[in-house]
């Protein structure tokens, strides 16, 4: 499936929403910003931790760059590093992808999105993006295999393909729900609901008790104001200041902003 974000400059993502995507998306996350007019992409990172902790700092020392962050679900190619988004293009543009480019010949070690950039985007003029006519042959290309990409500048702007197909959620732009999908510690699509093993071993026994393990995820329970997500009766209450907040939402209330409900 895979996650690609948005996030303007001065808009900030809660961890629980960034923890949610890399839970549903565990093959790898990255991302990219903008400074001294040079795009920086960082990725390879196979630890939720090893990557906030990178990701803050990059964040806190860059406030005037927008972000483009990405998590991975493999569908083709190796997982590793190499096959990790963001991917550069060029000296000036870099993008991510969400979804599957099926119609280009991807191998077992290069993913589809890799041969996407070698085969397409590194063979247009270095200063493609001042053509619209260019762009809209991309658009199209990019909205027939109904997959999402986010584009990075070195000016630092930022160009969604298939922003409508996307969710503004908080002022950041979303490639699909896995920010708020994700309620359960360690799910991964392919095994359904579990911990995760090798993150236990990362975090500690103590993750076990972390909050993003207090719900359960209910279709045909109550939606949550703060994360949207929709869980059972069990797992939600109802405040007059708030609304309906799920446990995970009401500890982090607690933890975070300091208030006793």
């Amino acid at each position: 499936m895979c996650v690609v974000i948005a996030k303007p400059k001065g808009v900030q993502i809660r961890k629980k929403y960034l923890k949610n995507c890399y839970l549903s998306n565990p093959d790898g996350a990255g991302f990219m910003f903008v400074r001294d007019k040079k795009i920086v992409i960082k990725k390879g990172y196979f630890s939720f931790e090893l990557f906030w902790f990178d990701y803050q700092i990059a964040e806190q020392e860059n406030t005037k760059s927008p972000f483009v962050i990405h998590f991975r679900i493999a569908t083709s190619g190796g997982v590793n590093m190499l096959n990790c988004h963001p991917f550069e293009i060029d000296e000036h543009n870099a993008f991510a992808h969400n979804g599957i480019f099926y119609n280009l010949p991807y191998t077992d070690e290069l993913s589809d999105t890799q041969i996407f950039n070698n085969k397409i985007l590194k063979t247009l003029p270095v200063d493609w993006m001042r053509f619209r006519g260019i762009k809209l042959l991309i658009q199209g290309f990019i909205k027939e295999t109904c997959s999402k990409v986010v584009f990075l500048g070195d000016n630092k702007d930022v160009w969604i393909c298939g922003e409508d197909e996307g969710d503004w959620f908080k002022g950041a732009w979303y490639s699909n729900d896995s920010h708020t999908a994700q309620k359960s510690f360690g799910y991964d699509w392919r095994k359904g609901y579990c911990y995760n093993e090798q993150e236990t071993e990362y975090l500690g026994q103590n993750s076990l008790k972390t909050t993003t393990a207090l719900v359960e995820l209910d279709v045909n329970g109550v939606e949550c104001v703060e994360c949207k997500a929709i869980v059972s009766h069990d797992s939600i209450n109802y405040f007059n200041d708030y609304g309906a907040l799920c446990l995970d939402c009401q500890e982090e209330y607690k933890h975070t902003f300091g208030v006793n409900f």
